[in-house]
């Protein structure tokens, strides 16, 4: 795939390592399902929807989100290595169709929307959209999306309930988790309890700095395996109640690294 040395992000750690954030890929590899179509927000230059690709049956789409127009040419270089239907916008996803803006970070990687009071450096406008538009837009059957957008998740998730009530067992909801961007009202955990009064559950867990951090530990709660990966030892938790869920994504210091959720009625 084409990468970017220009511009500091994730480029030269693909070049060098071939590869980053194995916990993830682990579970996508693992998780993905093998029917719907896959929509992939903050999609960078395409390494996930590239992964993502390789392990779809024949017929299922992928929709690339990416508003950075630095990534998103490199997205588009790359959509020739993506091995199935793919739907590149560049835009960013929220909770309805407005114009938002982008706080345009040094590292491509590290981009968020901002409103206007919480402005820090470089300021594009672009255009936002909601799941829910996008997917009756493209006739989309969504059973997978998977998101890295430094905190904006809580709006995403607001933005497509309905895709979510419409769902199928066994939708996969995959992001990072940013507790240090949440507020009371801008609270993942509003989200993640209405998930959980929708037939949502969380399916694993992955531990941010250390294979069990402490606020893991004070809950009884025990990995069910490690992997070493961006130089840290991360731990893999399946079996977690909604309620210590709430309590670990939203707490700081940051001890989740990623949730992974999944429809079961």
């Amino acid at each position: 795939m084409y990468v970017d040395f220009q511009t500091p992000g994730i480029s030269s750690a693909l070049y060098i390592y071939r590869t980053r954030e194995e916990d993830m890929i682990r579970l996508i590899k693992e998780n993905i399902p093998q029917a719907g179509d896959i929509i992939d927000c903050g999609s960078n230059m395409g390494f996930y929807p590239i992964l993502e690709s390789k392990l779809l049956t024949k017929g299922q789409k992928i929709l690339c989100i990416e508003p950075d127009p630095r990534n998103f040419s490199l997205l588009s270089l790359n959509k020739q290595f993506i091995e199935t239907e793919a739907i590149l916008l560049q835009c960013a996803v929220s909770d309805s169709d407005k114009g938002g803006m982008l706080d345009v970070s040094s590292a491509s990687n590290l981009n968020k929307i901002v409103s206007s009071s919480s402005i820090s450096c470089k300021v594009e406008r672009v255009e936002c959209r909601s799941i829910d538009s996008l997917v009756k837009l493209y006739n989309l059957s969504p059973s997978f999306l998977r998101m890295d957008i430094e905190g904006h998740e809580v709006e995403v998730i607001h933005g497509m309930r309905q895709t979510l009530l419409n769902s199928s067992p066994g939708f996969i909801l995959f992001f990072e988790v940013h507790p240090n961007e949440y507020t009371d009202k801008h609270s993942l955990k509003d989200e993640l309890t209405w998930l959980f009064a929708n037939g949502f559950r969380t399916k694993y867990l992955v531990s941010a700095s250390c294979a069990c951090p402490p606020s893991f530990q004070s809950l009884g709660l025990k990995p069910i395996y490690t992997i070493h990966t961006d130089n840290f030892e991360r731990g893999v938790y399946s079996a977690v109640s909604n309620r210590d869920s709430l309590l670990l994504t939203s707490s700081l210091p940051k001890s989740v690294r990623y949730i992974m959720l999944e429809k079961f009625f």
